[in-house]
């Protein structure tokens, strides 16, 4: 687990199973996506959003909730964020934390994605790859509302992880 540093503490980003496994050693934890019946975390500051990793349909998040989480976290120290797989809707809040707190959009972006875990995948030979990190885009459209910032999704599309949209 590596924590990121700038000027202040980003959030850590992770997934469901990493969540479990580090539960304990955080100040506080933002579930974002899956279900309270999914996460049984026996945490004392934990908050739980759930919606689907989507963009459109009854079940995407919406402007209100990822606000709320945002306001949630952001002034949270040690706070650890994670959806399922630790690579959109995660990475998306956690970022909009950041910006809360007054990190530069475009340097906390970096950092959140530079500090994706190494995965171990074969493709007929073992290879170490970053977890991808493609916040969601919808997510990332209503960070510019909250913030009244233009350019996220720019930012979103020219340093994802590659080979994701």
């Amino acid at each position: 687990m590596q924590k990121q540093q700038l000027d202040l503490e980003l959030p850590v980003v992770c997934n469901i199973q990493e969540a479990k496994n580090w539960a304990k050693d955080f100040g506080a934890i933002l579930t974002v996506g899956p279900n309270k019946n999914e996460v049984r975390l026996k945490h004392n500051n934990h908050a739980i959003f759930t919606f689907s990793d989507t963009t459109f349909g009854a079940n995407a998040p919406t402007l209100e909730v990822i606000e709320q989480a945002i306001d949630w976290g952001q002034d949270k120290e040690d706070l650890l964020v994670h959806c399922h797989a630790g690579i959109s809707r995660s990475t998306s809040t956690a970022w909009g934390i950041s910006i809360a707190r007054g990190a530069d959009p475009l340097e906390s972006f970096l950092t959140l994605r530079d500090a994706q875990p190494l995965e171990d995948f074969e493709y007929g030979f073992q290879n170490s790859v970053r977890r991808p990190f493609a916040p969601n885009r919808l997510i990332v459209s209503f960070l510019e509302d909250i913030f009244a910032l233009d350019g996220l999704l720019e930012i979103r599309n020219e340093y994802m992880s590659d080979g994701w949209n």
